[in-house]
């Protein structure tokens, strides 16, 4: 079962901008820094399983 709120946070991570000043602001790592969010190409979330059902992922980059 989707959690009550997945749906919005799948679309807020899906924006790149937003994306990236979460990181920015949350994440005090040093990749963070060294990431290319220019560059960052969003990868087809949705995929068939082995059992031939339709499922789909968080936002991949």
């Amino acid at each position: 079962m989707p959690q009550l709120h997945d749906k919005g946070y799948k679309r807020l991570f899906s924006n790149r901008t937003i994306l990236r000043q979460l990181l920015e602001t949350f994440v005090r790592e040093d990749w963070v820094k060294e990431v290319d969010f220019e560059k960052g190409e969003a990868i087809d979330k949705t995929f068939i399983d082995e059992r031939y059902r339709t499922k789909e992922s968080d936002p991949i980059y």
